[in-house]
């Protein structure tokens, strides 16, 4: 069990790269049914999100960075952030006039859960914008995995494809988008509010089954 389990983790740390040889491999015949059947596994499992770059805290009801959508009439801001290639060395002006920058941040390896309160040391009422970039080896189809704590805007590749705007605790994969990856790098921006108490969220990717 040790041997496959450790079989099955190399997989899922190599998959997007493996999945044009594993299919070419299954087209001729040469993956048996627990070979297909343990690739089928590996394909279905989410990947966490793990990467960011967080921009905060802003003052949730107040001024704050306006993002360039696709498709969308730029806004009439001084302060804009494009979802596809933010400046990742602008800065900007946020709670309490305070100045900052984007930074470096990392999710949980497991859930791809980030504790922004923990991060930031705290606020309420405030909020936060994280990018990454998602690699996918080829266009697919795929869902993206959203827990938040408390509302949540998500961007994915210059479109708004999500938007949450009550108030709950986190909660792993909450919502789930059907979106489409292109190949290569995809473009990640999410932006976090807090209403007061935990401030938090995940982000995962799950791809389409492998030959689906």
């Amino acid at each position: 069990k040790r041997v496959v389990d450790a079989s099955q983790n190399a997989l899922l740390a190599l998959r997007d790269e493996a999945r044009s040889e594993l299919e070419r491999l299954h087209q001729a015949g040469k993956l048996d049914e627990k070979q297909l059947a343990a690739v089928q596994i590996a394909y279905s499992v989410p990947q966490p999100v793990v990467s960011w770059q967080v921009l905060g805290p802003f003052e949730r009801i107040g001024a704050k960075p306006a993002v360039l959508e696709r498709g969308v009439e730029a806004p009439k801001s001084s302060s804009v952030i494009d979802p596809t290639r933010p400046d990742l060395a602008a800065r900007f002006t946020g709670r309490k006039e305070s100045e900052f920058g984007w930074r470096d941040a990392r999710a949980d390896a497991k859930s791809g859960f980030l504790d922004l309160r923990a991060f930031f040391d705290g606020f309420d009422e405030v909020g936060a914008f994280a990018f990454a970039r998602v690699n996918s080896g080829s266009k697919r189809k795929a869902k993206l995995l959203v827990g938040s704590d408390d509302m949540v805007h998500v961007w994915l590749n210059g479109a708004k494809v999500h938007a949450f705007d009550g108030y709950r605790a986190w909660r792993e994969d909450e919502d789930e988008l059907d979106v489409e990856l292109q190949q290569g790098e995809n473009a990640l921006l999410v932006r976090v509010d807090n209403g007061g108490g935990g401030w938090s969220f995940d982000g995962q990717a799950r791809y389409a089954r492998f030959l689906e």
